[in-house]
Parts: structure tokens; C-alpha cells; sequence
């Protein structure tokens, strides 16, 4: 019989530890500290080409547009690649190859730096 209630308590704690780890993980793809996730969002701002739209397709890739960057064009892409989150911030990489844009949240405005902050720095979510 102490056999059998060592064996359930064990369980039982066992239970309660791998319920803890599952509890923490909210499966988003963003940082810590309230920054939020950067899948499935779309950031638009204006530019020195017009007005422009950042938007994170999935929890790996991103793509730029631009609304009339030529006259009676409308909105193009200008850019798109894979991006990764590490500590709140995504590194933004153009065809996998040249990191081109960090990004980072906090609320309803991400702040970008690098190459793609040419386009804008400040973003609004839509």
C-alpha cells in the first residue's frame, strides 16, 4: 500500500511539473515584455515614396509595399524575405541571405532600424 501511494505521488508531481511548462508557453512568435507578436500584422506608415505597408505574412516571412512609388502604379511590392524574433526583436532578412531591418513593438507602433528604415522608421498597426 506505501508502495502504491509513493508511486501516485510521484505521478502527481510529475503531472504538475510538465502542466507548469505548458502553461508558460503562448505559442506567440513576438518577444517578451508586452512587445506582442509580429505574425499576421500589417504596419503602415508614409515614406518619401508614398504611403507604405509592412506586413508580417506569416511567423516567417514579411513583405513591403508601396503605394505609388510610380505615378498611376498603385500599390507594388518592394521588397519581402524571412525574418526572425529573438528577445522582442525581429531580424528582417531579404531573400535569406542580407539582414536589411530590425524591428521591434511596443503597442500599436513598431520602431524600425537598418536599411528598410529608409521607407520609415515609426509604423502604425492597422
Amino acid at each position: 500500500m506505501k508502495r502504491f501511494r509513493i508511486i501516485f505521488l510521484i505521478l502527481a508531481v510529475l503531472l504538475v511539473f510538465g502542466l507548469s511548462f505548458t502553461a508558460c508557453d503562448n505559442g506567440s512568435t513576438g518577444g517578451g515584455g508586452g512587445s506582442g507578436s509580429f505574425a499576421k500584422t500589417n504596419w503602415r506608415s508614409d515614406s518619401f515614396a508614398g504611403e507604405a505597408r509592412l506586413s508580417f505574412i506569416t511567423s516567417e516571412d514579411w513583405a513591403l509595399y508601396v503605394n505609388n512609388l510610380y505615378p498611376g502604379m498603385g500599390w507594388i511590392q518592394a521588397g519581402a524575405g524571412s525574418y526572425t524574433v529573438s528577445g522582442g526583436k525581429a531580424t528582417l532578412w531579404d531573400m535569406g541571405f542580407f539582414e536589411i531591418g530590425k524591428a521591434t513593438i511596443s503597442g500599436n507602433t513598431l520602431t524600425l532600424l537598418g536599411e528598410l528604415a529608409m521607407y520609415s522608421s515609426s509604423w502604425t498597426r492597422e
